[in-house]
């Protein structure tokens, strides 16, 4: 996957620095821009994290997310080298419900475990972070220019809670994961409209995936005189795929 990325890179940047060439009445502007964006992400049934499917009652080694439909932002700053090609650095944020429910009814006919087997409360959402860094590239979709179309090709290091969960019933199970991180790749397409010569909107649809890993488990009960805790520090994966829709303001200085 990362040569492929890479390969792709470069034929951008060959094509861009053509483009570029080739347009002898445009004057290459060198500048930079900073952009905020907000949107909803959606994560169902995008790897682990947006599943909401049981583990086999043997696996220690992976977890599933239950997450929900969620909100995404992202804060940029970014160098247009030429009038096609930049390099920019973004800060994505995405915060994403955990469903209970599902969870529950994962394992509602399965004693494999013993925290759906009471009611069941999350403390807190997903809140996934992304760093990442890359280039991108601006394909001009009309004579005037005034509109344009952005791809960017994006990776860096991504980190995620996991949400705490409760269950009271005879007991009181309790379930902490610290938080996990891994490595995160992001392709985005954008359509922007001049609104003027230093602001720009954008109507934007991005993909971003990658493994989070968390390095330990904790396990409570407590009730009826019984009070333990369990640690495992047995590392686990959980697959990551967000499709991220979302709108942008772009200033350019």
């Amino acid at each position: 996957m990362k040569k492929k990325l890479l390969m792709l890179s470069c034929l951008f940047i060959v094509a861009g620095a053509k483009a570029g060439d080739d347009d002898k009445s445009s004057e290459k502007k060198r500048r930079f821009l900073i952009s905020c964006s907000i949107g909803v992400d959606a994560s169902i049934g995008l790897g682990q994290y947006g599943s909401s499917a049981p583990l086999p009652a043997r696996d220690s080694s992976h977890l599933h997310g239950y997450s929900e439909l969620g909100f995404y932002f992202d804060v940029s700053v970014g160098y247009q080298i030429t009038n096609v090609i930049g390099i920019m650095a973004s800060l994505n944020g995405n915060f994403d419900d955990f469903n209970t429910v599902a969870f529950q009814n994962a394992y509602a006919n399965s004693a494999a475990n013993p925290i759906a087997e009471g009611e069941v409360t999350a403390s807190g959402n997903y809140f996934l972070t992304q760093y990442l860094a890359g280039p991108f590239f601006e394909i001009p979709c009309s004579k005037k220019k005034l509109s344009t179309i952005c791809i960017k090709l994006l990776g860096g290091p991504m980190h995620c809670n996991y949400p705490t969960l409760t269950s009271t019933e005879a007991y009181t199970y309790t379930q902490t994961i610290p938080n996990g991180s891994g490595f995160s790749y992001r392709i985005g397409l954008g359509y922007e409209t001049y609104t003027s010569q230093k602001v720009r909107f954008s109507f934007n649809v991005g993909y971003s995936w990658g493994t989070l890993t968390y390095s330990s488990e904790t396990f409570t009960q407590v009730g009826q005189g019984i009070d333990e805790t369990y640690t495992s520090h047995s590392s686990r994966t959980m697959s990551v795929g967000l499709i991220q829709l979302s709108t942008s303001v772009i200033i350019l200085i």
